[in-house]
């Protein structure tokens, strides 16, 4: 019985360590949008809730690696739970709460810049 009671345990302790291990899911409401200038000034932007809602989805549907990158970033996102920065030239989200970052397809990143009112899509 004690045996048995310790396996259990054990097992319980085993899958409570790989939940722990999941992705990160991102909620909105965005609760500050800002966008930094090239000449390093920061301004605040409003976004409509949909907006809002897609940029929580390529946030939650993309694949992240951890680390964070070398790369700039010009908007920042703040979560619920995270700061997350975005470089609208490479297409990249960092996490920084969370020291993962995640490269957009050129199909995203240009959808994302449109909702951001990025006009440049090189």
């Amino acid at each position: 019985m004690k045996r048995t009671l310790s396996i259990l345990i054990v097992l319980l302790l085993c899958f409570s360590v790989f939940v722990g291990c999941s992705n990160v899911k991102y909620k909105g409401p965005l609760s500050c949008v800002s966008h930094v200038g090239v000449d390093g000034v920061t301004a605040l932007i409003d976004m409509t809730e949909d907006a809002q809602a897609e940029i929580i989805s390529a946030l939650n549907s993309g694949e992240w690696v951890d680390g964070v990158t070398n790369c700039g970033h010009d908007y920042e996102f703040i979560t619920k739970n995270e700061t997350i920065r975005y470089h609208s030239d490479c297409g990249t989200f960092i996490d920084i709460t969370n020291g993962q970052a995640m490269e957009l397809s050129d199909e995203d990143r240009v959808s994302i810049n449109a909702l951001l009112g990025v006009s440049k899509t090189d």
